[in-house]
């Protein structure tokens, strides 16, 4: 008796498989070939309805991202990240085609040498309004997640044409890949916090990345688009083109073409000095110090720094590692080592981990290029496995795939209810005020703004912003209109600071307050022959009562405004409340400047706990007199945003100390209460926090 052994299907190699021995590794380089899968004619029906269905769900998050959009720019608190791009293009629209901005002091293509904002000029033209560039923004998303997911459907093609033709797998892998682009909760936070050029970066690269892997000579073109972006678009060719190289033989030239195009591009924009948002030496700097002018560091300078310091570098790896699990994961996490898509992806995560700040290497706009190359990766893995195990271990490839879609549905569901809650920081009337003042303010007079609160004031030549400590902000036009909001908004400058900020604005001569409605306090001056004006005093620590009115208290602003204050309204409750220092352990002294005609309460609290950490009873108050009390902070608590849930959490980034408030407290009646102003100083071992926003 004689058996007959089916012939083995040979493998093809393809660019991209898993760690094999050299040999092997080495035969799959030489013997790779362009990616190009069977016409869509010949797809499988399952697969082409896999196909429209994912599209479906894309378009789907588009229209949910510009509807989000829209709710987020009508609060007015985009920031000046925001503002940066949106006054230079207002100005470009108005023929302006060399920008200043006044928001970062220097010309706008100095930027990262971002040159597409030229071309989104007509747009803006056609609808002005801050909506139209984050609309643009969910577009440019739209397109790289579409080119992703086109990708996909390749590689999936690819798969169904090696395996037999009934074959289901290449469908679940469409569908699941569009489930890793739709579900990845970080696109909403890159898209929510204001405008960056790493997202058009990515769509450009996504595809320059696919049709040079598929041996298509229009990824010259979108190469082209790729260095539009400036020198993030440069890095991002640079990874892209390495990864072509290390795909196959065929992607030598190529790939060696367009990784040499990004490097160029990327040291020729530094040494014009458009490097002036990139920041590197700030962003790196255990690696860059020391290693010549932190002015004039370059991608060279961290290369280096890596080189000679890779304790440094492995330090902030490991104390990033929360971070870089959270931004891997939603993806798949295993693409990663998809070989096409593994240079850019490591290239862009160290980007952000090797950063010590929790700013850039957390979750966000700086990373978005990340989670559409690991998902693209994930899907070409799977792809390869569903060829070479599918057939003896199905169970094992349907594990993976259930796996990994539970895990994106997860960290949708853990993360994507927080977004308002971190995003929208501007309550629905003060954002009414706010626009109400950008509609009275002529366009020609200079506006100075809170970062939290710019974005209404941004479509102007003239607007500064003010974010803690002293700054000196020049002066253009003869009046000048100064708007503070101190809880409202995302905001760098601590309540103490913008208070303080408040009361030396109103003091300033020909000065008069325009509005003081729903926590916004808006003032306009005619100036009297200076061009400059400094603002602040880092050492300062007092503040008017009168900017931090109680619900029991009713602010007088009438006369001169040294005889401002706060009297109570006769009901019971603070007088004054919400004065917020953020401070680490140790002993404080608050003092109240009143008067009072009948008994009252002064109180330090600690705001983040809830706890009183000391009060003092008064029968009375002859006065103006200054009332003091010493309060002691033990110990910080562990406040922080949130972080997430088991295995969906992140790094997490509590802020420096505990937030300390003094209140006032009057039993109301007859009696007269008047506060004049509040302070809160260090008298004790510890050293005060460094101030940050609620």
């Amino acid at each position: 008796m004689s058996t007959t052994t089916a012939p083995r299907r040979p493998r093809l190699p393809i660019p991209g498989s898993p760690v094999r021995p050299v040999g092997t590794l080495w035969r799959a380089w030489r013997g790779a070939r362009p990616q190009s899968p069977p016409p869509r004619a010949q797809w499988p029906r399952e697969l082409r309805r896999a196909r429209r269905a994912g599209i479906a769900v894309i378009l789907l998050q588009f229209v949910a991202l510009c509807a989000w959009s829209a709710v987020q720019s009508s609060r007015g608190g985009l920031t000046t990240d925001f503002g940066l791009f949106q006054q230079a293009l207002t100005l470009i629209t108005h023929g302006d085609l060399n920008p200043w901005s006044t928001i970062f002091g220097y010309r706008f293509w100095q930027d990262h040498g971002f040159a597409l904002l030229w071309l989104m000029a007509p747009l803006e033209a056609m609808w002005p309004h801050p909506v139209t560039l984050l609309w643009i923004q969910n577009a440019a998303l739209l397109t790289g997640e579409v080119v992703a997911f086109g990708w996909m459907c390749d590689i999936a093609a690819g798969a169904h044409a090696a395996q037999r033709p009934r074959a289901r797998w290449p469908a679940a892998l469409v569908l699941l890949g569009a489930l890793l682009l739709a579900a990845n909760p970080w696109f909403v936070w890159a898209e929510s916090f204001d405008f960056h050029v790493e997202v058009f970066a990515m769509a450009a690269a996504v595809a320059t990345a696919r049709n040079l892997l598929a041996g298509h000579r229009r990824a010259y073109a979108y190469l082209a688009l790729c260095l539009l972006c400036g020198d993030v678009g440069g890095t991002y060719a640079l990874a892209v083109g390495l990864g072509a190289v290390l795909s196959g033989r065929p992607f030598l030239r190529t790939g060696l073409i367009v990784a040499g195009c990004g490097f160029a591009w990327t040291m020729l924009l530094h040494a014009a000095g458009a490097a002036q948002g990139t920041h590197i030496a700030g962003l790196y700097p255990g690696l860059t110090a020391g290693l010549g002018d932190p002015s004039h560091a370059s991608m060279l300078t961290v290369v280096e720094g890596l080189l000679t310091r890779p304790g440094t570098a492995l330090g902030t790896l490991w104390q990033n590692r929360l971070a870089a699990w959270s931004n891997l994961s939603p993806g798949g996490l295993i693409g990663i080592a998809w070989l096409p898509v593994s240079v850019p992806a490591l290239m862009v995560l160290a980007e952000g981990q090797l950063a010590p700040s929790p700013d850039f290497s957390l979750p966000g706009f700086q990373q978005v290029a990340l989670y559409v190359f690991v998902a693209v990766g994930t899907i070409g893995l799977l792809a390869w496995l569903a060829r070479t195990v599918a057939s003896r271990h199905p169970r094992l490839l349907a594990a993976a795939v259930a796996a990994i879609a539970v895990n994106a549905i997860a960290w949708s569901a853990v993360w994507l209810w927080a977004v308002p809650v971190r995003w929208l920081r501007v309550s629905p009337a003060a954002a009414v005020t706010l626009r109400r003042l950008a509609a009275r303010i002529p366009a020609g007079d200079e506006v100075v703004a809170q970062n939290g609160i710019i974005e209404d004031f941004t479509s102007r030549r003239y607007v500064y912003w003010v974010s803690g400590g002293r700054a000196t902000v020049p002066v253009h036009t003869r009046q000048v209109w100064f708007v503070f909001a101190p809880y409202q908004g995302i905001q760098p400058q601590s309540v103490a600071e913008a208070n303080q900020d408040i009361q030396r604005i109103s003091a300033l001569a020909g000065v008069r307050l325009v509005a003081h409605q729903n926590g916004v306090w808006a003032f306009a001056w005619t100036r009297a022959g200076t061009g400059r004006l400094t603002i602040g005093a880092p050492e300062a620590r007092r503040m008017p009562a009168w900017a931090i009115t109680g619900a029991a208290g009713r602010a007088v602003l009438s006369g001169a405004t040294s005889h401002w204050h706060v009297t109570g309204t006769g009901q019971a409750g603070y007088v004054v409340d919400q004065a917020y220092w953020r401070f680490g352990a140790g002993r404080y002294r608050a003092s109240v400047s009143m008067r009072s005609s009948g008994p009252v309460n002064v109180e330090v609290w600690n705001a983040t706990t809830g706890r009183l950490l000391a009060r003092r009873h008064l029968p009375a108050v002859r006065g103006p007199a200054p009332v003091t009390l010493t309060a002691q902070l033990g110990h910080v608590s562990t406040q922080q945003l949130f972080s997430g849930w088991g295995l969906w959490s992140t790094r997490p980034d509590p802020p420096p100390g505990d937030e300390l408030e003094v209140r006032v407290w009057s039993p109301g009646g007859a009696d007269r209460v008047k506060v004049y102003s509040v302070s809160l100083t260090p008298i004790g071992a510890g050293s005060p926090g460094a101030a940050s926003a609620a």
